[in-house]
């Protein structure tokens, strides 16, 4: 997504964007199957690495050295989607 410049609207845009991959990826992706997705950090970023951990067995967060340490972009990789992940878990269904 293009960046506004304005720091919460950007963070917000991408949450939408990881979570609407994320769901996504779990109709889509056979056990054993990987994720990646950017995103802008920021207050919901660490809801959705609890999302990531219940489909993938391992969850990580990065940020490219590349990166400018000014910017607010950061990726996380979930590795190996676990076949028995349990939809209103990763989805946050009630």
């Amino acid at each position: 997504m293009n960046t506004s410049g304005m720091s919460f609207r950007d963070h917000a845009g991408s949450m939408d964007l990881c979570r609407a991959a994320l769901q996504f990826g779990f109709e889509v992706l056979r056990p054993g199957g990987h994720f990646v997705c950017k995103f802008y950090q920021g207050v919901e970023d660490k809801e959705l690495e609890k999302q990531l951990k219940g489909l993938f067995q391992k969850v990580h967060r990065l940020k490219p050295e590349s990166s400018r340490n000014e910017s607010k972009e950061a990726y996380f990789i979930g590795l190996t989607r676990k076949a028995d992940a349990d939809k209103n878990e990763v989805l946050m269904i009630s």
